[in-house]
């Protein structure tokens, strides 16, 4: 699993004033069969972040034998607690296979307070 954060923008305010950081993950399937995942955001010691959620909820996906996904992810988070820079981990677990695991370290911006 790669994450790539969307570099036009450090994040966004959205209409409801959350804010909002775009990533795209790349996962690859490397096995001969199909396999579903769930994608998970904590801090960078495996807990859940309060305020900062998947936009849409919890995500699954399935990736074809071999198949390479470019995964569309955006985090949001109250603006209370979305000032700075704050350290966030991508957790994509093998749902059928809870052996298959991958994390992958990056940061959530918002506004300085």
């Amino acid at each position: 699993m790669d994450v790539l954060r969307d570099r036009n923008a450090l994040y966004r305010v959205a209409a409801d004033g959350s804010i909002e950081n775009a990533y795209t993950l790349k996962l690859i399937n490397k096995t001969p069969q199909a396999q579903r995942y769930r994608v998970e955001v904590v801090d960078e010691h495996s807990h859940a972040i309060d305020g900062l959620r998947i936009l849409g909820g919890d995500m699954q996906v399935t990736a074809a034998p071999e198949q390479v996904l470019s995964l569309i992810v955006t985090l949001s988070a109250d603006p209370a607690n979305a000032h700075g820079r704050r350290n966030v981990r991508f957790v994509i677990t093998g749902i059928d296979r809870p052996d298959v695991h991958a994390q992958q370290d990056t940061r959530f911006f918002g506004p300085l307070p």
